[in-house]
């Protein structure tokens, strides 16, 4: 998944659109590290803005170990800004892939945060429209 580069850098993710994030190592233990940032596209319902609903798929090379990722949200695309979305993804499923399903929350800005990795593994996260 790359890495957060600063605000003003986020990539446009339309209805029916899905991004994905390749595969990287943030390091084990406490990385603290963002995602890229995506600017969910909103406008008249007619032109399929509405509702604002998005998922994100987590896949794991391996075994993440005790990990914790936030899906955070944001009006505005700068580090400080962005805040927990629901409940932070803690859980895999057997074949290592974790899932948040974004309805309810009505973010511009939304990007994955990797607060602790357990086992050095790479990440790659889907966000979808």
């Amino acid at each position: 998944m790359g890495f957060y580069p600063g605000s003003a850098k986020a990539q446009l993710l339309n209805p029916g659109s899905t991004l994905i994030f390749n595969a990287d190592r943030p390091g084990p233990g406490t990385p603290n590290k963002a995602s890229l940032a995506v600017l969910l596209s909103r406008g008249p319902q007619a032109q399929g803005g509405y509702p604002y609903q998005f998922a994100v798929e987590l896949s794991f090379s391996g075994n993440p170990g005790t990990f914790e990722v936030d899906i955070q949200g944001s009006e505005t695309d700068t580090d400080a800004s962005y805040v927990l979305l629901g409940t932070a993804i803690t859980t895999v499923n057997s074949s290592n892939y974790a899932r948040f399903e974004g309805v309810n929350f009505y973010p511009r800005f939304v990007r994955a945060f990797v607060k602790t990795l357990g086992n050095d593994v790479s990440v790659t996260c889907l966000i979808t429209r």
